[in-house]
């Protein structure tokens, strides 16, 4: 049997939706059993964000939005936010160089801190409940209309 291309999966999908789903991610399969996500570092915390933003990009999403775009007040979607505390930091140094950050997220699952929406430093959480998880790579527009509506062509940089 001939191994279909991504392309091709792809295009089946958008024909049926329900009927040629790819198969779910294993990550994202054992997510739902356990009830939360149990990835290293998912817990999006301070030490994550020193680890992500300062060692493993070098400051490259601030150089991006600062010297290539030079937007001072973009839209930014954090994907895997964890609990948020990495988001919030992200946010607050931006708005220490008088960057007017608006902050969006979509995880697996709904794991961000309550209080960061509520005090509106991270504007919308598009992170499904567990029950719904779904990996990014996995929503398309047939789908999930709501979601793509919501979320393409809206962001000056995604961070994931």
């Amino acid at each position: 049997m001939k191994k279909l291309t991504i392309a091709k999966s792809i295009k089946q999908t958008k024909e049926n939706p329900t009927k040629n789903r790819r198969k779910l991610d294993d990550t994202l399969s054992h997510s739902k059993k356990q009830l939360h996500e149990g990835w290293n570092g998912c817990d999006g915390s301070a030490r994550r964000y020193r680890k992500i933003y300062a060692h493993s990009l070098k400051l490259k999403p601030f150089n991006f939005l600062l010297e290539e775009l030079k937007v001072h007040d973009p839209n930014v979607i954090i994907l895997g936010p964890g609990k948020g505390e990495d988001s919030h930091l992200f946010k607050a140094e931006l708005e220490d160089i008088e960057v007017n950050i608006h902050l969006d997220t979509l995880g697996f699952s709904k794991t961000v801190h309550k209080e960061l929406i509520k005090d509106k430093i991270i504007k919308k959480d598009y992170s499904p409940n567990i029950s719904k998880g779904l990996a990014f790579e996995h929503i398309n527009t047939k789908e999930h209309p709501k979601l793509t509506k919501a979320i393409i062509g809206k962001y000056h940089l995604v961070v994931a």
